[in-house]
């Protein structure tokens, strides 16, 4: 009786003991910390990283990616284009000096012709010319802003043109002295469209090289001007 009594008691207390620790499992482990600079693929750091900044990463990789890939881009305007506009502003730029300096070549004829003073023949070649050639530079260039550049340079050539051939008809020092204004109106046309263009055709790294060949046309004009002017 007493051996049945000690083994209930046993079983009794055996029941109420408390179980030993289980082994933890692998979702209860503790992740090792990591550093927030660590590679979404770290394998201690699986995921450490958040989803935006995997993201970011991936973005910015996939961006680096298409800018080196990208074929360079090809120009608007052919070499041999760009080229033939720039000399077609240096022979209207040495026009354009031809029709300004022709008044001094033959200076001395018209003086005996329409019997003028020093002084008129001076005004001729200097103020009546240069007033509103000074003056209406900056007008037109704001124009050339907002119009055709090409429209410009036309109508001014042909303004120019018309007035220089009217000097040749011009009988006394009034009429003269306006046809010679006229010219001045015309040729302040040719220049501010023409920076204009050549600073669109021409990158900056080639653009001091064309605006120097289309001051070419200064020389150039100035010497046809002085030995074919009075022929």
């Amino acid at each position: 009786i007493f051996r049945n009594l000690a083994h209930n008691a046993a079983s009794l207390l055996g029941r109420g003991a408390p179980r030993p620790a289980a082994a933890s499992t692998p979702a209860a482990r503790v992740r090792p910390r990591c550093d927030a600079s660590a590679l979404p693929l770290d394998p201690g750091c699986g995921h450490a990283r958040s989803n935006e900044q995997v993201g970011e990463g991936t973005t910015l990789m996939a961006a680096t990616d298409a800018g080196a890939a990208a074929p360079p881009r090809q120009p608007l305007f052919s070499e041999g284009y760009k080229q033939s506009v720039l000399w077609l502003l240096v022979l209207a730029y040495t026009f354009n000096f031809i029709d300004r300096t022709i008044i001094s070549t033959i200076g001395q004829a018209i003086k005996v012709d329409l019997k003028l003073t020093d002084t008129q023949l001076g005004l001729l070649g200097g103020l009546a010319f240069a007033l509103l050639y000074t003056t209406l530079g900056i007008p037109i260039a704001r124009i050339a802003e907002r119009r055709s550049r090409v429209n410009i340079i036309t109508i001014a050539i042909v303004i120019w043109s018309a007035f220089t051939a009217l000097c040749g008809m011009a009988t006394s020092f009034l009429q003269l002295l306006l046809f010679r204004v006229g010219v001045g109106v015309g040729e302040a046309g040719l220049s501010p469209p023409a920076h204009s263009l050549i600073s669109d055709y021409f990158e900056p790294k080639k653009r001091a090289s064309a605006l120097s060949i289309y001051s070419f046309g200064i020389p150039l004009g100035t010497m046809f001007g002085a030995v074919a002017g009075g022929w």
